[in-house]
């Protein structure tokens, strides 16, 4: 009796085991991806709260359309009192 072997094919071969092992890696680097947002958002946090704050008032506001397009552009006018007056725009 001659048996004859069958090749196996890789496994990359078949599309099934290649999604299955995409999906397999997908929900640590989404875990991995996610802790890594929430770590940066909450070290933003901290940092802006160490910054220094202080009362200013708005004096002008505008806001006018850029011609031949949909966008606006708005100008806010400020001041505010640090040691001396200080304003922008």
């Amino acid at each position: 009796m001659l048996l004859t072997t069958v090749e196996p094919s890789p496994w990359y071969g078949d599309s099934r085991h290649v999604i299955a092992l995409l999906r397999l890696l997908l929900y640590p680097i989404a875990f991995v991806a996610s802790a890594i947002g929430a770590w940066w958002y909450r070290r933003k946090q901290k940092i802006a709260l160490s910054w220094p704050s202080v009362e200013g008032c708005v004096q002008f506001v505008s806001v006018a359309p850029i011609p031949k397009s949909s966008a606006y552009i708005a100008t806010l006018q400020y001041s505010y009192f640090v040691g001396e007056y200080q304003s922008g725009e």
